[in-house]
């Protein structure tokens, strides 16, 4: 379910970000490597848990080799992403720019802490749930924000003007991240 989710974010993060900066895509070529490598590893992490190679970890099952893969993939897509963002000539950033920034971010940093420091007892477990909190709470829900801040104002017929109040948005930005 995480790995499906995260490619149906992915996708729509891929959809919208160039929308929201009126500029193509960084690489349509990192875009595709991406897709397939994405594929790729959802394959590695299925054969190799059904193989009976895990960390033992709830949350966090999959082996080194599988979790090197999925750091590989993130950074690839980071990189397109945020280098469509840094292409942005625009005076005005669109507010989901922040929402998606932050969600790629957010699981990023914590796959790379969860998987990659070791830790004993309550502390590896205090990690594993902030981890699972975090792909639910720092991935999907705002990253779906973040997409739903260039949907919302296209299905109300606006066009690809956000219709939001600045404020508000800077104050609903602020409280996720505080939260």
């Amino acid at each position: 379910i995480f790995a499906w989710g995260s490619m149906a974010l992915m996708g729509g993060i891929y959809y919208v970000v160039p929308r929201m900066v009126k500029r193509d895509l960084l690489s349509s070529k990192l875009g595709n490597l991406h897709f397939v490598l994405m594929w790729l590893g959802i394959l590695l992490a299925v054969v190799t848990l059904l193989a009976g190679y895990s960390q033992g970890r709830n949350y966090l099952e999959p082996v080194l080799v599988v979790n090197l893969a999925v750091v590989i993939v993130w950074v690839i897509f980071a990189v397109n992403i945020f280098g469509t963002m840094a292409r942005n000539g625009a005076a005005k950033v669109h507010p989901g720019l922040k929402f998606v920034s932050a969600s790629i971010l957010f699981l990023g940093l914590t796959y790379v802490v969860a998987n990659f420091i070791p830790l004993n007892g309550i502390q590896d477990d205090s990690m594993i749930w902030f981890f699972a909190h975090m792909e639910v709470n720092g991935w999907f829900m705002i990253g779906l924000m973040g997409l739903m801040y260039y949907v919302v104002p296209q299905l109300m017929g606006l066009g690809d003007r956000p219709n939001v109040n600045k404020t508000l948005s800077a104050i609903h930005f602020v409280t996720l991240m505080v939260f």
